[in-house]
């Protein structure tokens, strides 16, 4: 008997290595599920560039330990491009599921490049920080814990308007 507890009863699917400013382009369908990783040094920032083209896919971020830390959807439609930043916390090889949405629409193409790749500054990390704290308000308010996701968007929302400013 083998576990697949993170695939569910599906194997584990295979997994490409992405590498600086060589973009990969690829079509999905249905319930497939791509796989990418990269390994990443404590503290290091990527970029990522995920074009749909006719699709409207997301990007699910696994950390060293094989756990989820994020999702990425910004955009919300089948063409555009989704911009996935993010400082590695510890060593390791980090992956990357490239989900489609809509299973039950037709196939459609994206192209995936590791479009920056460097040591996080300080404003990195802060973004970072950001980012981290909208994914446990939405955590908290899944949860029914509304005081709680108010708290801590109001924290993520204050450290974005130190960056970038009111509006």
């Amino acid at each position: 008997f083998v576990s697949h507890s993170i695939y569910g009863q599906n194997p584990p699917p295979q997994i490409t290595t992405l590498e600086l400013n060589k973009p990969l382009e690829r079509e999905i369908s249905g319930t497939q599920r791509h796989s990418y990783q990269i390994n990443l040094s404590a503290n290091q920032y990527l970029k990522i560039l995920l074009k749909q083209s006719g699709i409207d896919v997301g990007l699910r971020l696994y950390g060293t330990d094989g756990k989820q830390i994020a999702d990425f959807d910004t955009e919300f439609k089948s063409d555009g491009v989704e911009t996935v930043e993010f400082v590695a916390i510890n060593e390791g090889n980090y992956r990357f599921d490239i989900i489609n949405k809509y299973p039950l629409l037709p196939a459609g193409k994206y192209e995936i490049k590791l479009n920056e790749l460097r040591s996080a500054d300080e404003k990195d990390k802060l973004r970072q920080s950001a980012r981290s704290l909208h994914a446990d308000s939405i955590r908290f308010f899944t949860a029914g814990k509304y005081s709680e996701a108010r708290q801590t968007i109001e924290k993520a929302i204050e450290i974005n308007q130190k960056e970038l400013g009111l509006e």
